[in-house]
């Protein structure tokens, strides 16, 4: 279905803009976020957010892989001209969307109630707003949003709009269970990290807590917060491929960071005793990072005990270079290193990215960019560990001695997400790319993706002649041959293979339950879906 979108004032923009006047005119403090002392939260953000809307559409065209093997886009519409570069800790950027109403957020504390609305308690800059925990967790909220995606011409052209238009939908995980529209959406901005009751939090400041990086542990422990909160989900996925293709006009996050290339180990040169420092070969001074965190024991498994030993999780403070070695200073108890001890990197603390003097970006300039975190839109990703989607679970079926295929399952409420594919899963539309004998267990880069009729936002790669330079530039695996059955969908990449990582990374290697010390997991705000949504195409209708 074509999007029509009228470019001049109509008679009913001047309606809806009369009555944004006369609503705004009528109550004041619509116009600004309103706190209410009594019930400790902000009490208007829907009407707020509604009278912010402006109308205008973003677009961005993305060339078939057939058409063209060229990850990067054309802007569209209202998006012509518009530019976004990566901010850091000292440099800002500019940033043309950060004052856009569709692209706008809002870093904010809040809870999710078990009907799956958001509360939110504090913004930050009003004095009561806190990133460490001390006032509850930390969310992104931004203004709910509307989208297109056709395909003519050798292109696939996305709109997006803060606007409903004919042809456009609510993105994905807009809309409560009983199919009315979220008046916000909120988004975590870190992996999470969970207390001693193995309650997922999402604060600044933490180590993520890599058990709760799995399908199973993902919903499981989301229930003990309460039945609005779960895993990552779809709608958290796609609201970042969204962003990235719309700011940046390219299907390559890896072109602008993260951290997939960080996993050097070194051995301990001299052992010394009551220390915060380790003296390592002098390579170590360019490659390890300020502000990064290394486990240290005397095991090469950074995930295992001894591996972490000597010390686990501390952040670089201070690296000094000597004539033939370096001293990597580190916070915390001073310890005792030996030989041979092995210093690992590790995934990056949460809120790496706070600092930034803009809104998307990586924090140190001048050092290498697929060594750090990411953030867009206030969301900070590719931290050093996969994250996997609690809505989605991958069953690898095995046809013959030489082929196989991957079917994609979906559960929309997420009161009903489990390890079983039972009645509350959908079967899907598409697939993972196929295999054979020749492709079974080997990472295949994308050519291109498409997105399910069953599951909007659901973006699935396509193809498997791609490069880490062509089509999504991001890889897929999977062994359906030699490991059928039921599977986890990680996404985004860990510390480690380079190029296959980014926003189109597909991973179905593991089994529901499992986790390691690369994995992590992330809340998320838009729960209590049903397949309400999937339905059907929105038409236009005016501003309430």
């Amino acid at each position: 279905m074509a999007v029509q979108v009228n470019k001049v004032m109509t008679f009913g923009d001047t309606v809806d803009l009369i009555t944004k006047v006369h609503k705004a005119s009528a109550n004041p403090v619509a116009v600004a976020p309103h706190y209410d002392g009594t019930k400790g939260e902000y009490d208007n953000l829907g009407e707020w957010f509604s009278l912010r809307r402006d109308g205008k559409v973003y677009g961005v065209d993305i060339p078939e892989y057939t058409y063209s093997n060229d990850p990067k886009g054309i802007k569209t519409r209202d998006n012509v001209g518009l530019v976004c570069q990566p901010a850091t800790n000292t440099t800002a950027g500019r940033d043309d969307y950060s004052k856009l109403n569709a692209f706008e957020y809002f870093t904010v504390n809040g809870t999710v109630d078990d009907s799956g609305k958001f509360h939110c308690t504090a913004m930050k800059g009003d004095g009561r707003f806190r990133a460490d925990g001390s006032n509850g967790d930390v969310w992104v909220m931004a203004c709910p949003g509307y989208y297109s995606i056709t395909r003519s011409n050798g292109y696939k052209r996305l709109l997006y709009s803060d606007t409903k238009y004919e042809g456009m939908r609510p993105l994905p995980g807009q809309k409560y269970a009983d199919g009315t529209e979220r008046p916000l959406l909120v988004f975590s901005p870190y992996l999470a990290w969970c207390d001693s009751n193995n309650v997922p939090h999402s604060y600044s400041g933490k180590v993520h807590t890599f058990q709760f990086g799995s399908h199973d542990t993902g919903i499981s422990y989301s229930k003990k917060k309460g039945a609005g909160y779960t895993g990552r989900t779809v709608a958290d996925n796609f609201y970042i491929q969204l962003m990235l293709m719309l700011k940046y006009a390219t299907q390559d996050l890896q072109s602008l960071g993260g951290c997939t290339d960080y996993a050097n180990q070194y051995k301990v040169l001299e052992a010394e005793t009551g220390v915060n420092r380790v003296l390592l070969p002098k390579a170590a001074a360019d490659y390890f990072l300020v502000g990064s965190t290394l486990n240290c024991g005397p095991n090469s498994d950074r995930g295992a005990t001894a591996g972490q030993s000597t010390f686990a999780y501390r952040t670089v403070t201070k690296i000094e270079t000597m004539s033939d070695r370096c001293a990597v200073y580190v916070d915390g108890a001073p310890f005792t290193t030996a030989v041979d001890d092995y210093v690992s990197a590790m995934p990056w603390k949460t809120g790496t990215c706070d600092n930034l003097l803009g809104t998307d970006g990586y924090p140190i300039a001048g050092k290498p960019k697929q060594r750090q975190p990411y953030r867009i839109q206030g969301i900070e990703v590719l931290c050093g560990a996969y994250e996997p989607l609690c809505d989605v679970i991958v069953n690898q079926v095995k046809t013959s001695a030489d082929e196989g295929h991957c079917e994609l399952y979906k559960c929309f409420d997420s009161r009903k997400y489990s390890s079983a594919l039972d009645a509350n899963h959908v079967k899907l539309d598409l697939e993972l790319p196929a295999r054979d004998s020749n492709t079974n267990g080997q990472w295949m880069y994308n050519e291109d993706w498409q997105e399910s009729a069953k599951c909007p936002g659901l973006l699935v790669p396509t193809g498997s002649k791609g490069t880490s330079t062509t089509g999504t530039c991001d890889a897929v695996y999977s062994d359906p041959i030699s490991s059928p059955g039921l599977r986890e969908l990680l996404c985004f990449g860990a510390l480690w293979h380079g190029s296959m990582y980014g926003a189109f990374y597909g991973n179905s290697n593991n089994r529901l339950g499992n986790y390691r010390w690369n994995y992590g997991g992330r809340k998320s705000g838009q729960t209590r879906n049903t397949l309400v949504e999937s339905t059907r195409f929105e038409r236009a209708c005016p501003v309430n």
